[in-house]
């Protein structure tokens, strides 16, 4: 409509943030004069910059996908005239004219005494809004969608709601990567985007949502669906739920969806959706044992923790694009056991159908969650742990009695790297400088040693190492910069730091 709504934002404390005149304050709220005033500015602002597409749940697909739409002219970056402004240029339109013009004068000089004539003196030229109309209601127009169907193909409204639910995000997805140039500046809304769908169809439709994602400005939806949570790897979810007439928002990030829930449980479980945290798990076995059926399926790799996935994710990103490899963390050994257990109950029914693995990765913590695990040829659950015997870190059963030394991922990184992060902590943060006594008299050049064995710790020193580690966010801001150093060390100074023997191993188990 153009006018100024703020909603839920319109609220006391935006009258305590702007703090205007009395009078311009209504039920603790500001006036509609006063919103047009402060807001209309930027609203004129942001309705010119950026372009917005909403899909609702009951819309009509074959309207809908028409190239005639504004909304497919939307996901395209360009409107039909554009196009064929470019296709019929304005040389073409002129030529039409004079061969048109040239006919007129013919007959005029054929009938003597008559001719064809427009009202008025002036004599009308085709104009360019003319020819573009003629196009789009004469060639556009007529055509629907259709799908192709072996060597066939089905009109849009031919297909099931399911398949047509299905198609309007396959546009939308097949526009933004393949025709339009950028989406930095577009917005999409969608309504329950799994409504008619199979349960077997929802992962891949989630999936192509998290694509669209990555080619526009934001992408928001709504869903009564928990099993994209753990498909998307940047991302936020928020609940809504309505408790004594009032409305309760919760955000979790999507980084580690699992850890969140567990964090906010703990914090007030009474503000935690039951059916997010009984369905966060059934949907997430939904997901990896319908997404592993397929013909085309994906591979799991599931991981105790938001960190383990950002050292997982870049040792192993191949596999991600060219493996269909999703890295999910689940917040703790606890969560992976029941993971695994869920998955095992799945098999016997469904081992001849599998065509994707999982691979489930444990620490070995000092408080072991220890369970038998059985040899099952396309699910691994393993935990990592140093092995003296050899300097390096293996892969072992859940149930091996290798116990000790306790090993987290941090002691299973490269070591030349890992040592190098530390310095640039050091360097850059005074706080952390007590770190520089773990390194004093230490030759560090061996690049295929772990961290473990290349920092040679005593137990003292061991004790300074897990405080820095166990200061808030440093685990996953080492992660990050460990990860840039790695690649600059392997890209720009010719410095060779093989990947940790032991993630090549799950490499393996994927290809």
């Amino acid at each position: 409509s153009g006018t100024v709504n703020l909603s839920i934002l319109n609220c006391k404390l935006l009258t305590e943030i702007i703090n205007p005149p009395a009078e311009e304050i209504e039920n603790n709220k500001l006036s509609n004069p006063s919103l047009i005033d402060h807001f209309q500015g930027l609203l004129a602002y942001l309705k010119d910059k950026y372009e917005y597409i909403y899909i609702p749940k009951d819309i009509d697909p074959e309207t809908f996908t028409k190239l005639e739409t504004n909304e497919i002219q939307k996901l395209m970056g360009e409107s039909l005239e554009q196009i064929i402004r470019e296709k019929i240029p304005n040389e073409t339109i002129t030529k039409i004219n004079n061969g048109l013009n040239s006919f007129i004068t013919q007959i005029e000089n054929e009938l003597e005494i008559y001719s064809y004539r427009t009202s008025g003196d002036r004599q009308q030229n085709l104009k360019r809004r003319d020819i573009y109309k003629l196009i789009i209601d004469a060639y556009f127009r007529i055509r629907k969608l259709n799908k192709r169907d072996s060597s066939s193909w089905i009109e849009i409204n031919s297909l099931s709601s399911g398949e047509k639910q299905k198609a309007i995000i396959d546009i939308a997805h097949g526009f933004l990567t393949n025709h339009r140039e950028n989406g930095d500046h577009l917005l999409i809304a969608i309504d329950e985007p799994e409504c008619s769908l199979h349960m077997s169809a929802c992962f891949e439709q989630f999936e192509n949502l998290y694509n669209i994602s990555k080619n526009c400005c934001q992408l928001v939806f709504t869903t009564h669906w928990y099993g994209y949570l753990p498909t998307v790897e940047d991302g936020c979810s928020t609940s809504i739920i309505k408790e004594n007439q009032t409305h309760h928002f919760t955000l979790y990030d999507l980084a580690g969806y699992r850890e969140e829930i567990k964090k906010k449980t703990k914090e007030n479980s009474n503000k935690i959706p039951y059916d997010i945290r009984l369905k966060s798990t059934n949907d997430l076995i939904q997901s990896i044992i319908s997404s592993t059926l397929a013909e085309a399926p994906y591979n799991w790799l599931i991981c105790e923790g938001s960190t383990e996935k950002l050292y997982l994710g870049y040792y192993l990103r191949d596999l991600v694009a060219t493996k269909r490899l999703r890295i999910v963390p689940v917040g703790g050994a606890k969560e992976v056991k029941k993971i695994f257990q869920l998955l095992e109950a799945s098999h016997d029914d469904l081992r001849k159908d599998i065509n994707g693995k999982v691979f489930l990765l444990s620490d070995t913590d000092r408080e072991l969650v220890n369970y038998h695990v059985n040899n099952i040829e396309k699910i691994k659950c393993k935990r990592i742990i140093n092995d003296p015997t050899t300097n390096d870190t293996i892969l072992v059963d859940i149930h091996s009695n290798k116990v000790s030394p306790p090993t987290e991922i941090e002691n299973c990184l490269n070591g030349f790297t890992f040592v190098r992060t530390v310095k640039d902590f050091i360097h850059k943060y005074p706080e952390f400088e007590y770190l520089d006594e773990l390194l004093e008299g230490k030759t560090i050049d061996d690049t295929n040693l772990n961290s473990f064995y290349t920092m040679d710790l005593r137990p003292r020193e061991e004790v300074i190492l897990d405080r820095f580690f166990n200061t808030d966010g440093i685990k996953y801001s080492f992660a990050k910069r460990y990860i840039h150093i790695d690649q600059y060390l392997n890209e720009k100074t010719g410095t060779v730091t093989p990947t940790p023997a032991w993630i090549e191993e799950i490499k393996r188990f994927f290809e």
